[in-house]
């Protein structure tokens, strides 16, 4: 998938323009709606971990998640990503990521807290500036790979 605009992009998708601004939620619509409201994308649930800090399970609904697969397999597959990257990389897994450390004398382990709230849209939105994608397009690229949870 090479696109140039949001109106490609959206076709890519197989959605309309209005509908792919309203998934990328340019303008925060998601974010100011009521708990509840038609218009968040996302459902939210606590999974209680006995002895840890309870963990928030951001789950995309339907359109969404099948919106940000197909922009996975068909366009951000494209973009090169470094060689320590495992997670969502085709051909690597969390067995080849720990393949590199299988033997070694010491191997330490880290659960990264909040490790994708810490992924600030602004950081994500130049990853795509970077890429070559033009500020428009960037903008909804981040709104369909970013979200802030509702207060």
């Amino acid at each position: 998938m090479l696109v140039d605009t949001i109106p490609e992009l959206a076709r890519a998708l197989d959605v309309t323009v209005g509908r792919l601004l309203w998934l990328a939620d340019t303008r925060a619509w998601n974010r100011h709606a009521p708990a509840g409201s038609p218009l968040h994308h996302v459902r939210h649930e606590w999974v209680v971990r006995p002895g840890r800090v309870p963990r928030l399970l951001e789950k995309p609904m339907d359109l969404l998640s099948r919106t940000q697969r197909v922009l996975l397999d068909g366009l951000l597959v494209r973009l090169p990503v470094h060689d320590a990257a495992h997670g969502f990389v085709a051909g690597r897994s969390v067995v080849t990521g720990a393949a590199a450390h299988t033997g070694r004398q010491v191997v330490l382990t880290a659960d990264l807290t909040t490790f994708f709230a810490s992924v600030s849209a602004p950081t994500v939105y130049g990853v795509f500036r970077s890429a070559g994608f033009a500020e428009p397009l960037a903008h909804v690229l981040t709104g369909l790979c970013t979200h802030r949870v509702p207060p």
